[in-house]
């Protein structure tokens, strides 16, 4: 399977002390993401029909499509 996106809409930064997994522990996360606007997957030699859903705002988009440029787990 391959996974192709683009068109980065924006980069965010999201950071948390308290994110719930499980067994009750809390573990802080800080995350930077970037929504893209496009985004194509293919498996077999076959392209998966589908597009991703873009909204928000112009000054805030969002996107079922993303890269996770940075993921951070602390306990």
């Amino acid at each position: 399977m391959s996974i192709a996106m683009s068109d980065v809409l924006d980069r965010r930064v999201f950071a948390t002390d308290e994110f719930p997994l499980g067994g009750g522990v809390e573990h802080s996360l800080s995350l930077v993401l970037d929504p893209c606007g496009h985004g194509t997957m293919r498996t077999g030699g076959r392209t998966i029909a589908g597009q991703p859903r873009v909204g928000g705002s112009a000054g805030r988009p969002v996107s079922t499509a993303y890269l996770a440029v940075a993921e951070v787990w602390r306990r």
